[in-house]
């Protein structure tokens, strides 16, 4: 993971005499550990597939300066479970559309920070979320090519749209 920030400051919208340029560039260490319980039932033209998800993920902290000062950032870890379904329709050969609606509840994620010794007020990110998704796949048993393209929509604690593209060739 990667933050970088970068700011002049400014007074009255001009740049002062002898300007304070800050800025500053972190990399850190992004890891985590899924486990996931599920199961599939597949239909004469569709399949359902319902699962439980816990998510452990871990941002390695790091120390920086902005300008002059001088900041430390602490590890952040993140908790959660989520819980939904998935029903895929089949029946256009090697192309099936999916549409899917999950429950997720983050349970204590919580960002430390400190500068010049001093504690700042930490970020906490705590509550429940609602996933939407719609996708399509593409490909399949017979096919060496697959790819999968869709979108999320968060509400709740999260909010928010991603994508997502993923690709396989098997060999």
């Amino acid at each position: 993971m990667k933050a970088d920030f970068n700011a002049t400051l400014r007074q009255n919208s001009a740049v002062l005499v002898n300007g304070i340029r800050s800025s500053y560039e972190l990399d850190s260490t992004y890891y985590g550990i899924d486990a996931v319980l599920g199961y599939q039932k597949a239909l004469t033209a569709s399949l359902i597939d319902v699962a439980v998800r816990y998510s452990w993920n871990r941002v390695k902290g790091d120390d920086g300066r902005a300008g002059l000062d001088a900041f430390s950032l602490d590890n952040v870890d993140s908790h959660r479970i989520r819980a939904g379904g998935t029903y895929r329709y089949n029946g256009f050969g090697n192309v099936s559309p999916y549409v899917g609606a999950h429950f997720e509840y983050e349970f204590d994620a919580k960002a430390h920070a400190s500068a010049y010794g001093y504690n700042l007020r930490e970020a906490k990110m705590r509550g429940a979320s609602g996933i939407g998704e719609l996708g399509v796949r593409i490909g399949g048993n017979a096919s060496r090519f697959t790819a999968d393209i869709g979108i999320e929509g968060y509400v709740g604690k999260r909010r928010g749209v991603t994508g997502k593209a993923l690709f396989g060739w098997a060999f």
